[in-house]
């Protein structure tokens, strides 16, 4: 490694170096900024630590950066231009038009706001967003987030974070992933293990119709809940047959474990058709009410029975009291079993709401 001893020069205040008398490459004390430069080829002293300002002795090509003195505002080179003046259709101060620094950032280091298509955002990027400022966000986005944007190159995978920052989406997160020049679904990863969980709420959850539907036997479109329909078929229903399908119908019904073999439910070989002929001990069947076989005390206040009459004997004037006759009358004891109860066997309970998880977001 060789090291050239020539000396640091400087230009005089306020007076820029004549063109020409200097070397190549080397290192000068930059007129006006004061920084630390190095002489390009253009005889003009690069910053070494800092972006340089406009020289009209320059020639600029697409991509420099500058900062204008007149402003001391930070520019970039939209079209090639110089030596001469400062010409503003040339360059440009737009935020995310830097790609020297991380797209999406103010120069005060705060994000920039995106409006339009995220479908476009197809560099590595984080910006703040607004539900009614951006198309193919998630249908459930509905007030501020942060959207960041990671790209393996820009034809190939990539991927998208939304972060919700208030109300109903505050903490939440959605994500989706680019293969090619396709955007997948948004998803939440934590509710794709839950397609097809039903829960109980006491009032109609958030984004009923998307994330939840009403556990009412309604058929719903194949298509639109895809994940849904491949995991339950039409076990509850065939729908339409061809467009639709039926998620099962909890209404005013009792939720029971499957029985799998363990014998507390003694009648589940003989439990009904779930909605696809299906019977027996299966996830959907059903049971009618019923009550274990019982036997029942009685209330005997005291009672009496008639005897049977006497057979005599046409030739001798004598006979046996008999007891036993071939004919039982009526009689009434007033032995009685008393009815209770209602319209149906039940436990205490509370009404709530069945909902069944499609896995959309």
């Amino acid at each position: 490694m060789s090291v050239r001893t020539k000396s640091l020069r400087s230009s005089s205040p306020g007076i820029r170096p004549t063109p020409g008398s200097r070397d190549v490459g080397e290192l000068y004390t930059n007129y006006p900024d004061g920084q630390l430069g190095v002489i390009d080829t253009n005889q003009d002293p690069q910053d070494l630590i800092a972006v340089r300002y406009f020289s009209a002795l320059a020639a600029y090509v697409v991509d420099d950066v500058i900062v204008n003195v007149l402003d001391n505002t930070m520019y970039r080179c939209i079209q090639d231009n110089g030596p001469g003046a400062f010409t503003p259709t040339d360059w440009t101060t737009a935020a995310d038009s830097f790609v020297q620094r991380l797209k999406g950032y103010e120069t005060n280091g705060l994000h920039s706001a995106f409006t339009g298509d995220l479908n476009t955002l197809l560099h590595n990027s984080t910006y703040t967003i607004i539900a009614s400022g951006v198309t193919n966000d998630p249908a459930e986005f509905s007030t501020i987030g942060f959207i960041t944007t990671n790209l393996w190159t820009a034809t190939s995978a990539a991927i998208q974070t939304l972060t919700g920052m208030t109300g109903a989406d505050q903490g939440r997160v959605w994500f989706r992933t680019r293969d090619g020049s396709v955007w997948g679904n948004w998803f939440i990863p934590n509710d794709l293990s839950m397609t097809a969980a039903v829960q109980s709420f006491a009032v109609p959850p958030n984004n009923v119709g998307s994330i939840w539907l009403l556990c009412d036997g309604q058929a719903v479109s194949r298509d639109d809940y895809a994940d849904l329909f491949l995991l339950l078929d039409v076990i509850y229903g065939n729908g339409d047959g061809t467009t639709t399908f039926n998620i099962p119908n909890y209404q005013g019904q009792f939720l029971r474990g499957q029985d799998q073999g363990a014998g507390v439910d003694p009648d589940a070989g003989t439990r009904t058709d779930r909605g696809d002929g299906v019977t027996g001990d299966e996830v959907g069947t059903k049971q009618e009410g019923g009550n274990l076989s019982h036997d029942h005390g009685i209330t005997d206040p005291g009672h009496t029975h008639s005897n049977g009459n006497k057979d005599g004997s046409s030739v001798r004037n004598s006979g046996t009291d008999r007891w036993s006759r071939a004919n039982v009358g009526t009689s009434v004891t007033g032995i009685s079993i008393k009815a209770r109860g209602g319209n149906e066997a039940r436990p205490t309970n509370v009404n709530v709401l069945y909902y069944i998880n499609t896995g959309r977001v």
